[in-house]
């Protein structure tokens, strides 16, 4: 079974990079195309956090984390598993360090919203205060707050959250197309893309058309202040420091296909 390509990290970093066929690899240097495998814990649906402060994997109701991708040592640790059966995990965001979010139905087709803290003694999903809306992405962290969107037929809304459990999630503007996908935090704004666009929104919620790209983005990473890196067309990593001016770098393809997780 494959999964669509998933991608975290940033310019500044590194990424790592989720294929289609389950499997981790990590790239340092974006100039320097030399990935390296990430040995994946089961087969993962998705992924998400930093190059710098470690990621987590997450498949059904599972979710497991990597402190350090570039120590060999480090080993993969589990989260305790997503509160309901349902349908499992439908996104998560966040990283072991400032903490992880993450979205679902809870079998009775009511969508919840968790946030776990990696720090704490003994680590428990608690519920976060939901959006007046079924969550279609999520980006930002526990410890900065977030940004969802979503909608209803035509009609895609953003809202942002502070980071407290109890915290009202604020509406923001309507927004001008329906998003495929979307990265970021509070600290660097999001950037949003769909129907072959890219929007901004900076931390004061202040939003922006950007220069649209000219290749199809099946995956991206990054956040507005620093930069976006996306998997186009499938297998090629490009990346765009200034996402004003809109001047994208080709960078490596990606790894080859091979064996995915047993």
């Amino acid at each position: 079974m494959t999964t669509s390509i998933k991608i975290t990290g940033g310019i500044a970093h590194g990424i790592v990079v989720l294929d289609r066929d389950h499997r981790l690899h990590g790239l340092d240097d974006l100039k320097n195309p030399r990935w390296y495998p990430i040995a994946a814990v089961g087969a993962p649906a998705g992924i998400c956090g930093s190059s710098a402060r470690g990621i987590a994997a997450y498949a059904a109701n599972s979710v497991n984390y990597l402190t350090s991708i570039a120590s060999p040592l480090a080993r993969w640790r589990s989260l305790p598993d997503w509160p309901f059966a349902g349908k499992g995990i439908g996104g998560m965001t966040g990283d072991p360090v400032l903490g992880f979010t993450v979205f679902g139905d809870d079998g009775d087709g009511v969508q919840r919203l968790f946030q776990l803290a990696v720090c704490d003694a003994a680590p428990v999903w608690k519920e976060k205060a939901r959006p007046p809306f079924q969550i279609r992405l999520i980006a930002g962290d526990a410890a900065g707050g977030m940004l969802a969107v979503g909608g209803d037929g035509g009609n895609w809304r953003s809202f942002t959250t502070g980071p407290d459990l109890g915290s009202e999630w604020q509406p923001g503007t309507a927004l001008p197309f329906a998003v495929d996908l979307m990265c970021g935090d509070a600290a660097g704004g999001y950037v949003l893309y769909g129907e072959g666009q890219l929007l901004g929104i900076d931390p004061q919620g202040v939003m922006s058309k950007l220069a649209p790209p000219s290749f199809s983005i099946v995956a991206m990473t990054g956040d507005l202040a620093s930069g976006v890196v996306a998997v186009i067309n499938s297998e090629i990593v490009a990346y765009c420091p200034d996402l004003a001016k809109g001047m994208w770098m080709i960078g490596a393809g990606l790894p080859q296909a091979g064996p995915g997780p047993a």
